[in-house]
């Protein structure tokens, strides 16, 4: 690939919220889901918004990532959301990570990444807190099996 990119969710939510966001982006106050909080999706440019959305609800401006997850980074989303006409099931996240060319293909090959196929269940239908659990349990993995550095033989 040229380059990838990704969202992550793995350090939880913020203390940010879609009240609190909103007032930031001088939008009006939300009448739905303004205690949702809101994610850091990763560590480039956090001042920029996706929002992984079910596509129950899809912009002009929205991908299609599956059959049933898509992917929107206008404001337009948020007013969606905040009004109560948007998508089903939402997640905000602030900012994205990136790999230039070849470089997450060289880290999935050195089994750097574990990976299993984008699931609207895993995103939406459980409790954030409990995420990590159900895609390790989805792999097969323990991961206290698993450490973060090498040893010497």
């Amino acid at each position: 690939a040229r380059s990838a990119f990704d969202i992550t969710f793995e350090d939880g939510p913020t203390q940010l919220d879609l009240a609190r966001l909103c007032k930031t982006l001088e939008m009006e106050t939300p009448r739905f889901h303004g205690d949702q909080p809101v994610y850091i999706g990763g560590p480039v440019d956090t001042t920029r918004g996706f929002v992984l959305h079910s596509q129950d609800h899809m912009r002009p401006e929205s991908v299609a990532l599956t059959h049933d997850i898509g992917l929107t980074s206008s404001v337009n989303i948020l007013r969606d959301i905040i009004s109560g006409t948007g998508p089903q099931h939402s997640i905000v996240s602030l900012g994205y990570a990136g790999w230039h060319a070849g470089q997450l293909e060289q880290e999935m090959a050195a089994n750097v990444w574990l990976n299993l196929p984008a699931s609207s269940h895993l995103l939406f239908g459980i409790n954030s807190d409990d995420m990590w659990d159900k895609a390790y349990a989805m792999l097969g993995v323990d991961p206290a099996h698993y450490v973060s550095g090498a040893g010497n033989a």
